[in-house]
């Protein structure tokens, strides 16, 4: 009686080669897959992170606006061009420009004629906001530009602690800016621009409700939008 030798075949070799380069096919595209939800998951999580910091900064500001207790102005400040983009980054007029409630600090007083009154502690700032190209800083100095694209940036400009001298906090709430769009009510009217006016017995010193329309581009550079409603609890007022 003959028996078989021990080892295997060459066609055996094949076939168990065949078998293990399905089942690595599929392990490799399961974990590919699993991979590309994992890192798409991330990348939409820090754009909404993104979002959502941008509108915090501005929901903030927006319910601390038009509040002059002691800053510099003398009456609330609120105006705002109602959009900006890639194309309005060179223009003169800021998205939002605001008198707004903030962290408290010393601050000099003066009368008109610029003379010193006394020193207190003061709790309001200017800020605007501003699409602007991103540059490259050194020490807070643009020293050129970058390949960073539109962002959504925050100036808040402080009370003079000296004659003439005005400090300025620059802060890039979003990069990668499609565009901003702001709307305001004003008694059941929506307007797209929003500017104070100068006589305040008879103008609204600020809306009482604003949207914010914000489109940034995700990781592949597609636009997505966000949008929420502020209520202005200083705002629709008169006089």
């Amino acid at each position: 009686m003959k028996h078989r030798a021990a080892g295997v075949t060459l066609l055996e070799m094949l076939v168990a080669v065949a078998i293990f380069g399905i089942v690595a096919s599929v392990l490799y595209g399961s974990f590919s897959r699993t991979l590309e939800a994992r890192n798409l998951a991330s990348e939409r999580a820090e754009l909404y992170a993104t979002a959502r910091v941008a509108m915090d900064w501005l929901e903030q500001d927006l319910k601390g606006s038009l509040s002059v207790d002691v800053y510099m102005t003398g009456k609330p400040r609120f105006f705002s061009t109602g959009h900006g983009d890639e194309n309005t980054v060179s223009a003169d007029e800021p998205l939002l420009d605001l008198t707004v409630r903030t962290a408290r600090r010393a601050a000099v007083l003066r009368n008109e004629a610029g003379e010193e009154l006394a020193t207190t502690m003061a709790d309001q700032s200017r800020v605007v906001y501003r699409v602007e190209e991103e540059s490259d800083e050194l020490f807070g100095v643009p020293i050129g530009p970058s390949s960073t694209g539109v962002v959504l940036a925050r100036y808040e400009i402080r009370p003079p602690l000296e004659e003439g001298i005005e400090q300025s906090l620059r802060t890039v709430i979003a990069r990668g800016v499609r565009s901003v769009d702001l709307s305001f009510e004003d008694r059941g009217t929506i307007l797209d621009r929003w500017e104070q006016s100068e006589d305040s017995a008879s103008g609204v010193n600020g809306p009482r409700v604003v949207e914010i329309r914000l489109v940034i581009d995700d990781a592949e550079g597609n636009p997505a939008e966000f949008a929420t409603s502020v209520l202005v609890p200083m705002g629709g007022r008169r006089g």
